[in-house]
């Protein structure tokens, strides 16, 4: 038995929308797209559907797309695996185990080759090589997840397997999520959301009756992530207080249900902390947790200062462990030691000692901001390491990484994912993005060197602003702002001096050279309406306001579309900006719904920002071909078909190995078509073949065959214009529409099609036979007229009263000198409707043939006594008896050609 389409469609809509809302609030920049393998009531499967936001070409908002796949293949071409991990027959835990696998045999394959081609990267041109530490190296920034929710109709319970791709993950989440499953939040956001958000029946489905898709414990997206947040720390407070205080639990992990991590109240005590102020300062510093055995162990910890067993300070004594963070000092890695339940003292680890055991560090970065991070170590060997000898036993010396990536940070008790925080990827990205051009690219040492300088600038507690320009606009702008900025020779800075360089009111201003050219810079601007937060404060406005400016410049003659700059702004409370903001999903699916709604409009207001917002859109490197389409789309409703032309193709383009749904290429056939040309003809058949392809409903074939067909008659057309003897090219597509045309009728014929038998598809196919009857061999042409007649004949069937099956059919009756039969045809089409054609070519026929006229009457009369009449014919009948048989006036008339090709807006 197969799943409802409109109960599955209400499903994948709220699975979609529920979880992009939840992992939005996590990071804004990430971007989803969701699959759904269906099985049936039997396990067996039915078929694949794809899932993404898209814009409305009614203007009416986002809304999901829902497209169903061919084939498994398809899916693994959109997730770009080069194995095969998932099969529609694998069990889950088996398709996890595999992508695992996939994810490291890349990784690791990636760190030995730092200097392959990055084929994945987003931001990487095709065919550069690059070499680089790998903790700056391109990645393919994204984590592949399956799940299953199960869906019940009436007495019938449908599996659904959810293949999850999450893009624009940071590397240390993406890391945990594939290799440390136990200590990622991600991971645990996504499972908790297949098996504990929504409200399931006895047989743990997802009740498809109900008016609408409940929530399990009635819940929003924010309240799930806070929820989410509470277990996360409840689960590590438990691993911390694992027995065995090693990490052996990590083997074999799945994310399960579990009331142990409600128990624990880790995250209470630190929310507590979070809050608390000394001295009118906000909370800064660090808590180093591990296992109360762990903490005790010989040689381990160096404590600074160490309680007395009987006195040390209880988590929960919120005030006096604010007290205490004054104490620690993360750059020299000095922490209060605690194990969960209370503080053993100040002090800092001997890393090399610390083997399996865990250790989570909280950094608590203002009022009610703190980040849990976890703490390993990594041997790495060196690249010229040397041998030496320790009490007889030889040694050769290894460097010990220590890697500390961040779990989570909790803002106001929401979590995040990296969103305000600081890297060097989007530090790189940024600044290739806005100063690599055509010569000149910036070079990753000296990107390296303005990440240190940036981090640096971070541990300014009053916040500042850190500004990159390129050398010449540094100068030229530094010119004018000297009045209100400390000048500097241009030079070199320490980082380790950053922060006290900071400490100033003002920016701190770089060339993309590392060269640092003043500090105390204020920076001015004009204002503008579109320009600015007003929620945020003065610092973050003045930067945008600056930015402005030099974009608006364009009076230097070596920046004429206006001078570059990035802006790096460090907030009090340690919120992190950078700007101009790299592109993220929301602000583009934004652009292109504007510029779907501006199309709309009856008298657009501003062109010129129409065209900048689709410039943006065309020009971006992350923008969805879907969104793309629906703006294509919204010209090609305006008939603007040319304008229309580009942004389907560019969707094409950008879809790159994505499953492209057959429509789109039908529209992009469309487009050419309109051009009316032979090229335009050519490609338009191209695209129409290529929908065929990718379409499986035999509704969409007939429409995909029948533009096709119409394309190929009417590039014969133009092929017979050329009066070139012997046009075998005229013949060949004339031969291709037939064949086309074929495929129409016989769709028709398919009971399981369940299509509707159209008369413009036997129309259209008899027009193509009497186009072959005029090029073939006198010996063959009658059987061109005869399948011309039948299939005039069908279309008269289905549509008795259009008169120009008459007419047409008549032409070819007049072929085969069946002159009774034309003159009954060409007196029908008359009384349908009156041309002044159809008279003319009675009256020559009965001019040639008079003794047709006592049928002809007696045809008429027939007609006249079911009730139609025809003053045109009765007068033509009238004067026939004072025409002169030996009189003929031979009259040529164009018959009917092929419709135009035709949209459709199935879903598919």
């Amino acid at each position: 038995m197969s799943i409802s389409e409109k109960q599955l469609s209400r499903l994948n809509e709220s699975v979609y929308s529920n979880l992009e809302k939840i992992l939005k609030q996590l990071n804004k920049r990430l971007h989803i797209r969701l699959y759904g393998i269906v099985y049936d009531d039997k396990d067996q499967f039915q078929h694949i559907v794809r899932l993404k936001k898209t814009v409305s070409v009614e203007g009416s908002g986002n809304h999901i797309s829902q497209y169903k796949l061919l084939d498994i293949k398809d899916l693994y071409a959109e997730l770009r695996l080069d194995l095969l991990p998932i099969d529609k027959d694998m069990d889950l835990a088996s398709a996890q185990k595999h992508l695992v696998q996939h994810w490291t045999a890349k990784r690791s394959h990636a760190e030995k080759n730092p200097s392959a081609d990055v084929a994945a990267s987003d931001d990487t041109t095709k065919g550069e090589r690059i070499t680089t530490n790998p903790d700056h190296q391109d990645h393919d920034s994204r984590i592949i997840s399956i799940n299953k929710l199960k869906l019940q109709e009436g007495d019938t319970v449908y599996t659904i397997v959810y293949v999850l791709e999450v893009q624009y993950v940071e590397r240390d989440t993406q890391l945990h999520f594939y290799t440390n499953r136990n200590y990622s939040f991600l991971k645990m956001v996504v499972d908790y959301y297949f098996l504990d958000y929504f409200a399931v029946n006895e047989n743990s489905a997802i009740q498809a009756s109900s008016d609408e898709l409940e929530s399990k414990y009635n819940e929003n997206s924010l309240e799930f992530n806070r929820r989410m947040t509470r277990l996360f720390f409840g689960k590590m407070q438990g691993y911390l207080q694992w027995e065995k205080a090693d990490r052996e639990y990590e083997a074999e992990y799945e994310n399960t249900l579990s009331s142990e991590y409600y128990v624990h109240d880790l995250l209470e005590k630190l929310d507590d902390i979070s809050t608390k102020t000394y001295e009118n300062a906000n909370p800064f510093g660090s808590i180093l947790f591990m296992n109360s055995d762990v903490i005790v162990r010989p040689n381990l910890i160096n404590f600074t200062v160490r309680f007395k067993e009987k006195k040390r300070i209880r988590l929960d004594d919120a005030k006096r462990i604010r007290k205490l963070l004054e104490l620690t000092n993360h750059s020299e890695h000095l922490y209060l030691i605690s194990d969960g339940v209370e503080i053993y003292g100040l002090g800092e680890i001997n890393w090399n000692m610390q083997k399996s055991a865990l250790a989570i560090r909280v950094d608590f970065k203002g009022i009610s901001k703190y980040s849990l991070v976890y703490i390993c170590t990594e041997e790495e060997e060196l690249n010229a390491g040397k041998v030496f000898i320790e009490e007889e036993k030889k040694f050769f010396h290894a460097k010990l990484r220590l890697l500390e990536p961040e779990l989570v940070s909790v803002s106001f008790k929401n979590p995040r994912l990296g969103e305000e925080g600081y890297t060097y990827e989007k530090l790189y990205k940024l600044l290739t993005k806005e100063f690599n051009e055509e010569g000149k690219t910036i070079d990753r040492e000296k990107i390296a060197k303005l990440d240190q300088i940036v981090r640096k600038a971070k541990e300014q507690k009053h916040g500042t602003m850190v500004v990159i320009t390129d050398k010449d606009t540094a100068i030229s702008e530094l010119d004018k702002l000297g009045n209100q900025s400390t000048l500097i020779e241009p030079g070199y800075i320490n980082p380790d001096y950053i922060k006290y360089l900071t400490s100033i009111d003002g920016a701190i201003y770089f060339d993309t050279d590392g060269r640092c050219h003043a500090i105390g810079v204020i920076l001015d601007g004009i204002a503008i309406k579109e320009i600015g937060d007003a929620a945020r404060g003065a610092r973050f406005n003045s930067a945008h306001r600056y930015l402005q400016k030099l974009k608006n410049d364009t009076s230097d003659k070596k920046h004429p579309k206006g001078k570059k700059c990035v802006i790096i702004i460090i907030s009090e409370d340690g919120m992190v900006d950078l700007i101009p903001e790299l592109e993220n999903e929301q602000m583009l699916i934004s652009f292109a719904q504007e510029a779907i709604d501006m199309i709309n409009q009856e008298e657009q207001e501003d062109t010129g920002k129409l065209e900048e917002k689709e410039q943006i859109l065309l020009e971006s490197s992350i923008v969805d071909s879907d969104w793309l389409f629906m703006v294509g789309k919204a010209h090609y409703d305006k008939e603007k078909t040319e304008r229309a032309l580009v942004f389907f193709e560019c969707s094409i383009r950008r879809a790159a190995d994505d499953f492209i749904p057959s429509k789109y290429y039908n529209y992009l056939g469309i487009c050419y078509y309109e051009r009316k040309v032979i090229e335009g003809y050519r490609t338009a058949i191209y695209n129409f073949e290529l929908a065929l392809v990718k379409s499986d409903r035999p509704a969409s074939k007939r429409i995909y065959y029948r533009n096709a067909g119409n394309a190929s008659y009417y590039l014969g057309e133009l092929y017979k214009e050329r009066n070139i003897p012997d046009n075998q090219d005229y013949r060949l597509q004339l031969e291709k529409a037939i064949d086309f045309f074929n495929e129409v009728i016989n769709l028709m014929k398919l009971p399981s099609a369940d299509i509707k038998r159209d008369s413009d598809d036997f129309n259209n196919r008899a027009i193509s036979y009497s186009n072959m009857y005029i090029i073939e061999t006198a010996e063959n042409k009658e059987v061109w007229a005869e399948k011309a007649i039948e299939d005039y004949t069908s279309a008269l069937e289905i549509n008795p009263g259009y008169q120009l099956y008459h007419s047409n059919r008549a032409y070819t009756y007049v072929r085969l000198k069946k002159m009774k039969e034309a003159m009954e045809d060409l007196i029908s089409a008359e009384i349908i409707g009156h041309k002044i054609d159809y008279i003319n070519r009675l009256r020559e026929l009965l001019d040639k043939n008079n003794y047709l006229f006592p049928d002809a009457i007696t045809y008429y009369n027939n007609l006249k006594a079911k009730g139609t009449s025809n003053k045109e014919l009765e007068s033509l009948f009238k004067k026939y008896d004072h025409i002169n048989p030996e009189q003929i006036t031979h009259v040529a008339a164009a018959k009917q050609q092929p419709k135009e090709p035709e949209n459709h807006n199935d879903k598919e």
